[in-house]
């Protein structure tokens, strides 16, 4: 079976040159694949926007650019139609396409579809790579995610922010808080943020959203979600060891309390790349 990875991820790329998120997705899934004996490839999506796609069993789109391109430049899709004998698919963080789905034979998810949603909409879930993810705990010290960018109303926030703000400083803890990470200019290289993650009892939830590739990545060095009640997601935040703080008491409790480093890392390896290639060939293969 040969599949053709369509990402921003080139050919002869080495791990220190993956930073985004998509680039994370499409770089282990890539390893994954490889492990179970697939004839894997990484292909640059922007360079289909003129080129032909190499000849390939089966097509999985990892980059969100790549799905508008589907949509927005003419005859994308159709080179990727052509090229692929088998099945067209794509991987996302989502749990819908918002245009283009029609062109897929399973939009395979990271969080659980809602109700209704056609049945090419498949939860393969997301994986975590203990290589990189594993604890390396010394000094009591917390990981603070960058504060949420560019919204428009910040005044629901501003009170979750004000907590961590009049927390942090009066506890005895060290706080990592490698803020390019979520800068689109300037990105953590993915070895050197898995770094600070290892060296991490907590992680400080500071962002909405399902997909929390993050949050599974610092759980399985260790650390403990430690969550605002604004910003809980039961679909995937109850999947990791987690508490979630409504006041500025509740903050303070939770980061003076023991962590159970292994509980936390055994929970979180419930979910790895190699489990989520695993479903993918198992309707790859039908």
């Amino acid at each position: 079976m040969r599949i053709n990875l369509i990402s921003s991820v080139e050919e002869g790329w080495t791990i220190d040159m993956i930073s985004s998120p998509n680039q994370v997705y499409a770089w282990f899934l890539h390893k994954a694949f490889a492990d179970a004996g697939v004839d894997v490839r990484f292909v640059k999506g922007r360079k289909l926007k003129n080129e032909r796609p190499p000849e390939t069993d089966h097509t999985i789109i990892v980059s969100s650019a790549s799905l508008g391109y589907m949509i927005s430049e003419p005859g994308y899709a159709q080179r990727l139609r052509k090229s692929t004998k088998g099945k067209m698919t794509c991987y996302m963080n989502m749990d819908e396409l918002r245009g283009g789905e029609r062109w897929f034979d399973h939009c395979f998810t990271q969080i659980a579809t809602r109700e209704g949603r056609p049945e090419r909409y498949v939860c393969v879930g997301w994986g975590v790579d203990p290589t990189y993810s594993y604890p390396e705990q010394e000094e009591k010290a917390a990981f603070f995610d960058s504060k949420v960018l560019h919204l428009s109303n910040m005044r629901p926030l501003e009170r979750v922010y004000r907590g961590y703000d009049n927390v942090l400083p009066k506890l005895d803890l060290k706080i990592y808080n490698p803020v390019p990470v979520y800068n689109r200019g300037t990105r953590v290289p993915y070895p050197d943020y898995q770094a600070i993650l290892r060296k991490c009892h907590y992680f400080l939830c500071t962002q909405f959203g399902e997909g929390g590739l993050n949050r599974l990545e610092a759980a399985a060095c260790g650390a403990l979600l430690v969550v605002p009640a604004k910003f809980y997601r039961k679909k995937t935040m109850s999947l990791l060891n987690h508490v979630i703080w409504y006041s500025e008491e509740d903050l303070v409790e939770a980061l003076s309390e023991p962590v159970d480093i292994e509980e936390n890392m055994k929970r979180a390896l419930e979910h790895r790349w190699e489990y989520v290639v695993e479903r993918m060939l198992r309707l790859l293969e039908k």
